[in-house]
């Protein structure tokens, strides 16, 4: 949702003794035996459902979601065993699946900036030195703008 604050950080504002706290400290003073009978269960219920909307982001998942995820796998593990195993067996698929897709998508170009004038020159060309020593980086192009200046992209060997 750009820059504003999120659907879900607007439906959390929540305050004691004056002062904003977060959703986490929140959920950590309040729920008390299992956050399926929190006080605002439904309130909880309806930020999951909210956080399936196209415009989520990693921050409503890491100051919202995450926490009730938390408190869900727990109440679980008591509770349920299949239901703990479901959710558990979800994320390590879940895991999977990322890891192999970020494992295929294409790695991005290094470019390393090089000029000898510059008090960091040494250290540039150090750190270029070591990722083509290291091996599986190759250099794909040198442009040179004037003299003892380069631009050296690299990019991973297939």
């Amino acid at each position: 949702m750009g820059q504003g604050k999120s659907m879900l950080e607007h439906n959390w504002q929540i305050t004691e003794g004056g002062r904003l706290i977060s959703f986490k400290q929140y959920l950590e003073d309040t729920v008390r035996d299992h956050i399926s009978t929190h006080l605002m269960a439904n309130e909880l219920e309806d930020t999951l459902a909210a956080a399936t909307a196209p415009d989520a982001q990693w921050t409503d998942v890491v100051d919202y979601i995450a926490p009730i995820a938390g408190y869900v796998l727990s109440e679980a593990v008591e509770t349920d065993r299949e239901l703990y195993n479901e959710l558990v067996t979800s994320l390590k698929d879940a895991f999977v699946q990322l890891r192999d897709k970020s494992l295929r998508a294409p790695q991005a170009d290094k470019v390393f900036e090089l000029d000898r004038y510059h008090v960091d020159f040494i250290d540039d060309l150090d750190n270029l030195i070591r990722t083509l020593a290291g091996g599986g980086h190759e250099i794909k192009c040198v442009d040179s703008s004037g003299k003892g200046q380069y631009s050296i992209t690299i990019a991973k060997t297939q």
